[in-house]
């Protein structure tokens, strides 16, 4: 992965955690002044296959569930 912009380093749980300098720029709705710039931090850890796989069976147990309801009622 590019981290040109950024720096990689595995966290506490054991994954890759990309964090990466950004400005993001506000206005207030209505008003009519300059935006405000602020330096922010983004930290971007990539998903997993692990993650994938718990959060597709979590995702079949709930849709389970959902049919079992259906059929109850």
């Amino acid at each position: 992965m590019d981290t040109s912009k950024g720096t990689e380093r595995i966290n506490e749980e054991g994954a890759v955690e990309i964090k990466v300098d950004a400005t993001n720029y506000k206005t207030s709705v209505g008003h009519e002044e300059e935006p405000k710039k602020e330096d922010v931090k983004i930290t971007h850890v990539p998903l997993t296959y692990e993650k994938r796989s718990t959060a597709d069976s979590v995702a079949a147990k709930v849709a389970e569930k959902l049919e079992s309801a259906k059929e109850a009622v």
